[in-house]
C-alpha cells in the first residue's frame, strides 16, 4: 500500500512529519535556524566569523543552527552583525504582525550582508522589552499568573521579564506575544503591532 504510487508518502517518509504541528500553524520562530544558517551560506560565513562579530562565539552560532532557542538580546546582536533586522531573523516575514492561524506567505530571500561584518557587541535591541510586557499585560487586562498560564511560563518567570531582571528566549517571547495579542517583533523589539488601545 504504501510506495505503490509516486509522490505518496513511504513508511520510510513518515517520522519526517514527527516534529510538524498538525492541525495549526507552527510558531514563528521555529524558522530561526535555516534563516540563520542561509543567510551565513548565502554570506559565505563560518559559524566562528559570525560569533565573533556578534560578541557570541561561533559555538552560539552552531548551537542556534541546530536548533536551539537563544534569548531575544542574542538574536539581536547576531542580527546587526549580518545587517538584518532582527525581527526577521527571529520570527521571520511575519513576526511584526499578531500570531494568526493561517497559512504564511512565503518568505522573501534574505538580501546578503555586506562583505564587512557589524561588530555587535554593544547592540541592545531588545531594550524596553520589560516596559512593553507590562504595558500589554495591563492592556489585556491580565495578572501575571494569568499570563504565565497562558504563555506556559511560571508567575516568577513573568515577574522577573516585567521588572528587566531577565531575557525572554525566542520561543518564550513568542508565546507571551500570542497570549497578550500583540507581534512577537513589539515586544522583543519594538517593530510591528502592539496592544489595541481599548
Amino acid at each position: 500500500m504504501y510506495g505503490d504510487i509516486p509522490g505518496e508518502l513511504t513508511i520510510d517518509t513518515v517520522g519526517v512529519f514527527d516534529d510538524v504541528a498538525r492541525g495549526r500553524k507552527n510558531p514563528l520562530w521555529q524558522g530561526l535556524a535555516d534563516r540563520l544558517k542561509s543567510l551565513r551560506d548565502y554570506a559565505g560565513l563560518t559559524q566562528a566569523e559570525v560569533g565573533n562579530a556578534a560578541g557570541c562565539g561561533g559555538s552560539v552560532i552552531h548551537f542556534i543552527e541546530a536548533g536551539r532557542r537563544p534569548g531575544v538580546d542574542t538574536l539581536a546582536r547576531i542580527a546587526a552583525a549580518l545587517n538584518v533586522p532582527a525581527c526577521w531573523l527571529a520570527f521571520g516575514a511575519d513576526g511584526d504582525e499578531p500570531f494568526r492561524e493561517k497559512i504564511p506567505r512565503p518568505e522573501p530571500p534574505p538580501e546578503a550582508p555586506p562583505a564587512e561584518l557589524r561588530d555587535a557587541k554593544d547592540v541592545v535591541a531588545s531594550e524596553g522589552l520589560a516596559e512593553r510586557l507590562a504595558a500589554a499585560r495591563q492592556a489585556a487586562r491580565l495578572s501575571m499568573r494569568e499570563l504565565g498560564r497562558q504563555a506556559e511560563l511560571s508567575v516568577n518567570a513573568v515577574s522577573l521579564l516585567e521588572s528587566g531582571r531577565g531575557v525572554p528566549r525566542v520561543d518564550s517571547c513568542e508565546a507571551l506575544a500570542r497570549a497578550l495579542h500583540v507581534a512577537p517583533c513589539w515586544l522583543a523589539y519594538g517593530v510591528g503591532r502592539g496592544p489595541v488601545a481599548s
